[in-house]
């Protein structure tokens, strides 16, 4: 960012790799900035119309502003400020985003992994007992113990299957 005066001459900078600290005071050389020296005139020029007061002069990279800067009764253009933007490129974009989504994806699938361990086992340790109940009925049956009843009160299939195998214990017990 850098000021300069209604007669071309700079004025002062701000964070400006362009202009030294002795040029100040120096007239500006446009050639500097490829694409300052239109809107810069046009400021200069006490133009207002926005479409005159920035250019870009590499798209995709940069884009150069110039504000007019007026007197209090807005007669006179007493310099300009000029900014010059530049536009993230898609390598830089994507070199900072890729770093963040792999660590995001990392914890996701870890934090994924440990809730998956955790269901898994306490869904594995009641079908465990459940399978071990029908287990423990069939193998009474097998003895000849057909007293023997499975325990399971669940509307599930294998509830379903300790019902049919409870009925069909009491029928061959009868």
């Amino acid at each position: 960012m850098f000021i300069v005066g209604h007669d071309g001459v700079l004025i002062g900078t701000r964070f400006s790799d362009l202009f030294e600290n002795d040029m100040i005071g120096q007239p500006i050389n446009t050639q500097v900035l490829p694409g300052l020296a239109a809107p810069l005139q046009a400021a200069l020029g006490g133009e207002e119309e926005i479409d005159k007061l920035y250019t870009i002069p590499n798209p995709g990279e940069s884009v150069i502003l110039v504000f007019p800067v007026w007197d209090e009764a807005h007669e006179r253009v007493l310099g300009a400020l000029v900014a010059v933007g530049e536009f993230p490129s898609v390598q830089s974009t994507l070199s900072s985003i890729i770093p963040i989504m792999g660590i995001s994806f990392l914890v996701f699938t870890l934090i994924a992994g440990i809730a998956g361990t955790i269901y898994g086992s306490v869904a594995a340790r009641g079908l465990s007992t459940r399978l071990d109940r029908l287990s423990e009925g069939t193998y009474a049956w097998s003895q000849g113990d057909f007293t023997k009843l499975v325990e399971d009160d669940s509307g599930d299939e294998i509830g379903q299957l300790a019902y049919n195998l409870n009925q069909m214990a009491q029928e061959l017990e009868s």
